[in-house]
């Protein structure tokens, strides 16, 4: 099967409007039990699913002690071309790794720097921070074996981030619409494991 775009992967993930976040943590929580791993933070919101959403589906999932971490934005229809334009952003940033600014820019949108990718494993957020922005005097370097998230956060427009009332939602302090991708992934002496 190939996924051909978000509102086939949206199908496939039976969301749709109506449901609530909280119905999404209960469809993971079902998911990661089926493999006796469990999901980490446990989110305990719960908000509606409304047409023409942005949801960002973040999974932390910890299997004998050992996180993975990983994100992706949905849109719920009708999706707007900016909607599609902003997710199909954050995949491409996220395949350019290292290029990530440059690639959001080309896109003509913006990179929300507070959203770093991360170390993972014991831990779910552990060292390196992994900027999205280029950082001329980076001291960290890349070695086989650590395990990272590259995790491009993106926005129409330039803004920072605010945590709202729920205590984990995350919005632009302009409104602007913002989406995410997110992989763990493996250091390898010669590639990286996806």
């Amino acid at each position: 099967m190939t996924i051909k775009s978000q509102v086939e992967l949206a199908g496939l993930l039976r969301i749709r409007a109506g449901m609530t976040t909280a119905d999404l943590d209960a469809i993971g929580e079902r998911f990661l039990q089926r493999y006796d791993a469990r999901s980490a933070p446990k989110v305990t919101c719960s908000r509606m699913i409304q047409p023409g959403d942005l949801v960002s589906i973040d999974v932390s999932a910890n299997l004998d002690g050992f996180f993975a971490d990983a994100n992706l934005t949905v849109a719920i229809p009708p999706v707007t071309p900016l909607k599609q334009k902003l997710i199909d952003c954050a995949v491409a940033a996220f395949e350019k790794g290292a290029a990530v600014e440059r690639e959001v820019q080309r896109y003509g949108f913006s990179v929300l720097s507070e959203l770093p990718g991360h170390g993972v494993g014991r831990g779910l957020h552990e060292d390196p921070a992994v900027p999205n922005i280029d950082v001329p005097r980076l001291k960290h370097k890349l070695h086989t074996g650590l395990v990272i998230t590259i995790e491009p956060h993106i926005s129409a427009k330039p803004s920072r981030l605010f945590q709202d009332e729920d205590g984990w939602t995350l919005r632009t302090v302009n409104g602007s619409l913002s989406a995410s991708y997110e992989h763990t992934v493996v250091v390898m002496p010669d590639r990286a494991v996806v």
